[in-house]
């Protein structure tokens, strides 16, 4: 029977569907809607069988789409396809949100359903508020839908006979055995490298590192959009781990570990100290709440006590170190991250905040910062926390708006979304 809503995302785009868990777990708790997404996968589960079972009890599917999410080998294969045959064939409905710019109208299959947001404003580019109400009315919608889908699609009544019938479950078939078994020996014998952790060592109380982890080995671009901030009085390390210790069973970490070294050195830490991990509770409201709380990593410089700490959420409490001045290649392009969309601007214009500051300025005012500014259509718009090549026409000097002051405007030869 079909009767649960289904979460279809790139990990790319974790932190959009947490939140929409949570607006959707409202209804959940009051035992009105049922949902799924891979987060709910235990460690050792046969998590292909468990997308695939949790598909065909999909009511209503809900798919937020980026260009990660078109990207995604796995979701073109293996969800979309189970996904457009029950809608054809059953009416199960599905209901696209788009969370960053992409080319979501080019693709025939899915731009046939009407998106939750208009696509040529992604929940990426929304202020909290605009973000919040549209997971409110999504989840609403989601709810509606599987309401109406269950009206439509009554379960028939169970007969005496079939109440009093062991399942078909209960019986094996020879069949079953050899299917199960071919199976278990083709996915061993795939060549493709696993990251998974090993289900001895790490049981199902590590469902979050197993995510944190799995998700950042997938894509470990993500570190450079992680906030990194110095402290100077974290003195007792016995409580948090070494993390190459901690992930030994996790192909692919010192990698990754690697990438965090690079990280905090970008920041200013100078090589020496040992690269640990550290928790945040969820009650420290860092990240979405309502979650298992926010891994980051840590380091200690030996020789003058700065910590470093580098989060996928920002922390309220810590300030972020000297702003990084950015300098030009040989050629004279700039490499840079989006930090905030500005909204209070005229609509033939768009307005990007850096995460950094030019050096094209001597004697940077307090709290300065500055903005790529073009008229809509230039150039491609980027989304927060997107990396960005562009060269500069002109640096304007300082300036207030209502909204933001000590900013200058940045005008461009070029701009090009990195990948």
């Amino acid at each position: 029977m079909r009767d649960q809503i289904f979460i279809s995302y790139s990990h790319a785009d974790s932190d959009y569907q947490l939140r929409l868990r949570t607006h959707l777990s409202i209804f959940e708790r009051s035992g009105s809607v049922k949902y799924w997404s891979d987060t709910q996968l235990r460690t050792g589960d046969q998590w292909r069988n468990e997308i695939e079972n949790n598909l065909e009890k999909t009511a209503v599917a809900i798919l937020l789409v980026s260009a990660d999410f078109l990207d995604s080998d796995f979701i073109r294969s293996n969800e979309l396809p189970p996904l457009l045959d029950a809608w054809e064939k059953e009416g199960v409905y599905i209901l696209p949100v788009i969370v960053k710019p992409c080319s979501f109208s080019h693709v025939t299959e899915l731009s046939r359903f009407q998106a939750v947001n208009d696509p040529e404003y992604t929940v990426a580019e929304m202020n909290d508020a605009e973000r919040e109400r549209t997971w409110k009315n999504l989840a609403e919608i989601a709810y509606r839908r599987l309401l109406e889908y269950q009206e439509k699609h009554p379960e028939p009544p169970v007969s005496d006979f079939e109440q009093g019938r062991p399942s078909s479950s209960s019986f094996i078939d020879l069949s079953d055995l050899i299917d199960i078994h071919i199976e278990v020996e083709e996915e061993s014998q795939e060549p493709e490298k696993r990251h998974e952790p090993d289900a001895e060592a790490y049981g199902q109380e590590d469902d979050l590192l197993f995510y944190y982890i799995h998700d950042l080995l997938e894509d470990p671009s993500r570190l450079q959009s992680y906030y990194v901030y110095t402290y100077e009085h974290i003195d007792i390390l016995s409580f948090l781990p070494s993390a190459i210790d901690f992930l030994s069973a996790y192909g692919g970490c010192p990698a990754l570990i690697h990438q965090v070294e690079e990280l905090f050195r970008q920041n200013g830490w100078e090589g020496d100290g040992e690269i640990r991990l550290m928790w945040f509770p969820p009650f420290l409201r860092i990240g979405v709440e309502d979650t298992w709380g926010t891994l980051a990593w840590f380091v200690k410089q030996s020789n003058n006590g700065t910590s470093f700490i580098a989060s996928p959420a920002a922390i309220p409490y810590l300030t972020l170190p000297n702003p990084q001045i950015l300098t030009p290649d040989a050629d004279g392009y700039y490499t840079a991250q989006i930090a905030e969309v500005r909204r209070k601007i005229n609509p033939q214009y768009r307005c990007f905040k850096l995460r950094g500051l030019l050096d094209q300025v001597s004697g940077y005012k307090e709290d300065e910062t500055h903005w790529l500014l073009y008229h809509a259509g230039d150039f491609q718009d980027p989304s927060v926390n997107d990396w960005v090549r562009f060269k500069v026409k002109t640096v304007c000097g300082l300036r207030d708006f209502p909204d933001i002051q000590n900013t200058r405007n940045i005008y461009l030869y070029s701009l090009e979304i990195l990948p």
